[in-house]
């Protein structure tokens, strides 16, 4: 098992201010967290979850932003060359403080001297699991399975040079088996694959129970994403984007309309609750919620009312990087207000409309009309191409 340590970082210049700087109380305004990873990733994961904590305490809030790619060499090389004014830090990973610089044949920073270490965070192990349908109960099993099987099994990381992977590569040689690699792009795509295979009903779309789970876990997974943009204004979704949860749940409406739609065409309207049930709860908290962002007089809640409160800002008076940057927050509550609304319009029109649908087809007004593909079995493609 090998061990992750994610640790919290700042440009190196950043940590000797000048002298006129570090007269000034820290923090006077908001502090930047890069995450070099996706949503969702576990240093992502892990700082929303001190994240909201740290505002708090600091008594400024603490803004996430993610910065994906080059296998976080792109988030990193940015607080590597951000202003040295100690508000910029990176949540950095044994990946962009250690592995990459034997991967990438040339660096946009160089790890000992533009960054520093300011904390250490979390330690994360890195966890070997089989599907139960593989025929190996220990880890002596499966190495004999392996060597039984050269090249016949695979194993799934987050990506290229991650931690699973190279833990994995080690674990090969000193084993003396040959497992292919399968690199997803993330943690997420390879747990939702784990979940389907471990759960096998899962892989049909037409079990009940995999279908029941499936409804269950958007709900409850999109109310906390929710709860935490919505109702807790320095959570995750909203430091990412406050607009984030909000249109994902719309687009969640629309799914579930279409659902709908499908079930009662199909002539199967008894079991539209499944996907009706849904609709109906994440519509009516969506809706409250959107007008809430838009409404509310609350500038940690409201679109409005925060453009209304940083305009009074500019109006008494500041810096130019603070009236700069209270500018650009009024423009983007106004923004965010704007797109929110269209967003509730679009998708009250959506569901008017399927309701209407059904509503013709229910009552026999509109004939059911469905144009499906035959089934074809692989095979059977296969041998007439």
């Amino acid at each position: 098992m090998l061990i992750r340590r994610t640790l919290l970082l700042a440009g190196l210049l950043g940590a000797t201010l000048a002298p006129a700087a570090a007269q000034a109380p820290w923090p006077s305004r908001p502090i930047r967290i890069v995450v070099p990873y996706g949503p969702g990733s576990s240093p992502d994961v892990l700082v929303r979850l001190f994240g909201d904590k740290l505002g708090k305490t600091l008594g400024q809030p603490v803004i996430v932003e993610n910065k994906p790619g080059a296998g976080g060499n792109t988030g990193t090389d940015f607080v590597a060359k951000a202003a040295p004014d100690g508000y910029t830090f990176l949540m950095g990973t044994p990946g962009t403080q250690a592995i990459n610089q034997f991967l990438y044949p040339k660096m946009p920073y160089d790890t000992a001297k533009d960054l520093v270490p300011v904390s250490f965070v979390v330690r994360v192990p890195n966890v070997m699991m089989l599907n139960p349908g593989v025929p190996a109960r220990s880890i002596k099993e499966f190495i004999a399975l392996a060597k039984a099987k050269p090249g016949g099994m695979s194993y799934g990381t987050p990506g290229n040079g991650s931690t699973g992977h190279l833990s994995t590569e080690l674990f090969k040689t000193q084993a003396g088996v040959f497992v292919t690699h399968i690199p997803y792009r993330g943690s997420g795509p390879m747990l939702q694959d784990l979940l389907g295979n471990l759960w096998e009903p899962l892989g049909r779309t037409g079990s009940w129970p995999a279908n029941l789970l499936a409804s269950t876990a958007i709900v409850a997974a999109w109310g906390y994403f929710l709860y935490q943009g919505v109702v807790d204004p320095l959570g995750g979704i909203n430091s990412l984007w406050p607009l984030f949860g909000i249109a994902n749940q719309l687009l969640a409406v629309i799914a579930f309309s279409l659902g709908t739609s499908v079930l009662i065409k199909m002539g199967r309207a008894r079991y539209a609750w499944v996907t009706a049930v849904p609709l109906v709860f994440l519509f009516a908290v969506t809706f409250s919620a959107g007008l809430i962002k838009i409404f509310s007089p609350d500038p940690a809640l409201g679109f409005l009312a925060g453009a209304r409160s940083f305009a009074g800002k500019i109006a008494a008076g500041g810096s130019p990087e603070q009236i700069a940057l209270w500018q650009k927050t009024v423009h983007m509550n106004q923004v965010d207000a704007f797109v929110a609304g269209l967003f509730l319009v679009f998708v009250a029109v959506i569901v008017a409309g399927c309701a209407y649908d059904w509503y013709r087809l229910l009552t026999r007004r509109k004939p059911v009309e469905l144009h499906e593909c035959p089934y074809v079995p692989l095979a059977e493609g296969a041998r007439a191409a």
